[in-house]
């Protein structure tokens, strides 16, 4: 084992491996697929290119393994900078970083060229070392995938599933088929406060907004709330027409895994039942794991260039998450909430009905966009966090009030376009999954905390309907089932409204 250095390459493939066993319950296990071949042809590259100088193959494997080290640990080492206040002098602790890792090579490089030894036991050593780097991560990958696989809890959620919903897509008669159906559009526009808490916690009065929505026939729940105070949560309930508080039993009041939900808004509810009555499923790029892609969609619409969320987390531990790295983050970001804004409308050129269900992730942070549109280029570590946003208060709050007047012009301009072109009856739901956060910490939530994070934004516009079914406090697990019910004669029950808290790592929901 100590006759060839084979360390570089998979020590250019742990960090993926490592970071996909920690998210295996949130990502597909296709996203490593891209970084690993990239990482690995890059390695190769540099093996071969190194030879040109350095003929030494062990020495040449273990400078470049001593680079993939310093590459790949750069981001640990500056949050680690913050945590001790390094970012507190009056230096620029990113630069001196990258410079003292870059140092650091180099002696490292100097020394290991300059050795007379031989290094075989160096060699074997990390040939040792990065098997075993491979192994661990591997097995928990493994044993996450045997779990889901040969136990109950997928078969348990889809089962669920069947018993607690009604079928009217198996009752529809065919003078209903003869109706023309019409074109639904769902809207997530995260993290869009309800317009009292921007009043109270903002101090900005969205009423111009509101009422613009009321003028174009929209009926806007003056008191909704969520369901549940987190995306996957959110959507997972919304989609499925049901609470889901019984996946805690399931999994466990203190699971953490996150791969439940995603089964849930993958396979969910209303796009099967109305598939099964003949609607084209249309999804758009999101910059959130859970709804980036839906394989059942019919039709996926996606930013030409696309980094998902495993990519950007990926990429915020390397040097290139905090220099050139981060501006494409954040310039990526930024466009693919424009591509949703701007090609959403496109959907009215389709004959067939639709269903179109495309989550935004404005206002929501990063804030990547000034009241006018103007692009703004945070100069820290790309993330979408809102609870634990990076900056302070003041700037969450004036950023989050710009970013949304945006959205609100974006919005408009949407809904102008679809309702002008389209063919077919319409229903457009414009919902936030959640309220903000620019108070909220999630092991210790305040009230204030509380009614801000669980305060939205839901609005309802049906061309041919009457809007007698919707209430003031509505919320998102109704939706469907009032939709449904008036343009499918569907049976649903009208589900007491209420609204589930709980912190981020815990399902104990209360």
């Amino acid at each position: 084992m100590d006759k060839f250095a084979f360390h570089p390459f998979l020590i250019a493939i742990f960090p993926i491996i490592f970071l996909f066993a920690y998210n295996a319950d949130k990502v597909e296990m296709s996203v490593v697929l891209v970084p690993i071949a990239i990482s690995l042809v890059f390695t190769i590259l540099l093996f071969f290119c190194l030879k040109i100088i350095l003929k030494d193959d062990k020495k040449r494997g273990i400078i470049i393994s001593v680079f993939l080290i310093l590459f790949f640990s750069y981001g640990h080492l500056v949050a680690l900078a913050s945590i001790l206040s390094i970012d507190k002098l009056n230096i620029n602790k990113y630069f001196l970083l990258l410079i003292t890792e870059v140092i650091f090579l180099f002696l490292a490089a100097f020394f290991i060229t300059r050795t007379s030894k031989k290094l075989s036991n160096v060699t074997f050593f990390l040939n040792v070392l990065s098997i075993a780097l491979i192994v661990m991560p591997s097995a928990e990958i493994i044993k996450y995938e045997l779990k889901v696989k040969n136990f109950p809890e997928k078969q348990i959620i889809t089962s669920v599933n069947k018993s607690q919903q009604s079928r009217p897509s198996d009752l529809i008669d065919t003078e209903i088929e003869s109706i023309v159906l019409p074109d639904i559009y769902y809207i997530i526009l995260d993290g869009y406060a309800r317009a009292d808490i921007l009043e109270e916690f903002y101090q900005y009065d969205n009423s111009e907004f509101i009422e613009w929505l009321e003028k174009k026939g929209f009926y806007v729940a003056e008191k909704s709330r969520p369901n549940y105070p987190q995306t996957y949560q959110s959507l997972s309930s919304s989609l499925n027409l049901k609470y889901i508080n019984y996946l805690a039993d399931i999994v466990g009041k203190n699971s953490d895994d996150r791969s439940y939900f995603g089964e849930l808004i993958e396979n969910n509810e209303v796009q099967r039942f109305l598939k099964n009555n003949g609607y084209i499923f249309v999804t758009f790029t999101s910059a959130f794991a859970g709804t980036d892609k839906n394989p059942n969609a019919d039709i996926y619409m996606t930013y030409k260039m696309n980094l998902n969320e495993f990519n950007n987390v990926l990429i915020s531990t390397t040097p290139l998450g905090f220099f050139g790295g981060k501006n494409l983050q954040y310039s990526l970001h930024r466009n693919k909430i424009l591509y949703a804004f701007d090609n959403i409308p496109t959907i009215t050129q389709i004959k067939e009905p639709t269903f179109t269900f495309s989550h935004i992730m404005a206002p929501h942070p990063p804030f990547v966009f000034d009241s006018q549109g103007n692009e703004i280029q945070p100069d820290r570590l790309f993330t979408t966090n809102d609870a634990g946003f990076p900056g302070t208060k003041k700037e969450y709050k004036n950023n989050y009030v710009n970013q949304l007047i945006y959205s609100n012009q974006r919005t408009k301009e949407m809904i102008e376009k679809i309702i002008a072109n389209s063919k077919n009856p319409l229903v457009i739901i414009l919902q936030s999954d959640h309220g903000p956060a620019m108070q909220l910490e999630w092991e210790k939530p305040s009230k204030e905390a509380i009614r801000e994070r669980t305060s939205i934004l839901n609005a309802y516009f049906f061309s041919d309907k009457a809007q007698n079914a919707l209430y003031e406090n509505i919320t998102p697990v109704n939706t469907f089932r009032i939709i449904f019910n008036l343009y499918f004669q569907a049976d649903y029950e009208i589900l007491e409204d209420k609204i589930y808290f709980t912190t981020w790592n815990r399902l104990n929901l209360w």
